[in-house]
């Protein structure tokens, strides 16, 4: 069997986390950034919900419709792939 040097395996692992800092740094902040943007476009698309909601049952209309077309908003909203 092969010896397995701990040692090195640290210092190369570190050696590599050194180099690529910047990439991994630009990576994280598009990523927190998506993130960021993922929630804020939830909010919206529940606040969106709520109010179409509120409005058709202000005009009337049966629960059930409201219900019904107020999710669908916050489906169409809602990010998908």
């Amino acid at each position: 069997m092969e010896d397995l040097n701990v040692v090195d395996s640290i210092n190369n692992a570190g050696t590599w986390l050194a180099r690529n800092q910047e990439l991994l740094l630009s990576y994280a902040v598009n990523i927190v950034a998506a993130i960021v943007i993922l929630v804020i476009g939830m909010i919206v698309a529940r606040i969106v919900s709520n109010t179409v909601n509120r409005l058709m049952l202000a005009r009337k209309i049966d629960a059930t419709v409201a219900d019904f077309l107020s999710r669908w908003c916050v489906t169409r909203l809602s990010p998908s792939p």
